[in-house]
């Protein structure tokens, strides 16, 4: 019996030690941005707010750097999808989803 839960073991390992070497972009916190930048506490960045912010493009404590700064009227005009004139988390998260690859050069040693 101690040979098969060594087998067990042995096949676990080599089933999930891959995911040990696999990429986990330490991912812009968009949430405490958020939270920092939010000046008027409703949960939400509006224009102002924003233009007021970091870049992200320098380290703030966001948990990495961004790739293109989200402090920018351009920023804010591409992530308001739903027009109503301020950034929701949901919104905010999608600058990092598509400008930010966390995961470039993760594997070079």
């Amino acid at each position: 019996m101690p040979h098969a839960r060594i087998r067990i073991a042995a096949a676990a390992l080599c089933l999930f030690a891959p995911l040990a070497w696999a990429c986990d972009p330490a991912a812009f916190d968009f949430d405490a941005y958020l939270k920092d930048a939010d000046r008027d506490g409703d949960g939400h960045l509006q224009l102002p707010e924003l233009l007021a912010a970091p870049s992200g493009l320098e380290d703030a404590g966001y948990g990495t750097t961004l790739d293109v700064a989200v402090n920018t009227r351009a920023a804010f005009d591409a992530l308001d999808t739903n027009r109503d004139g301020r950034l929701s988390s949901e919104e905010l998260w999608q600058w990092g989803e598509h400008t930010h690859n966390g995961c470039a050069g993760w594997n070079s040693r």
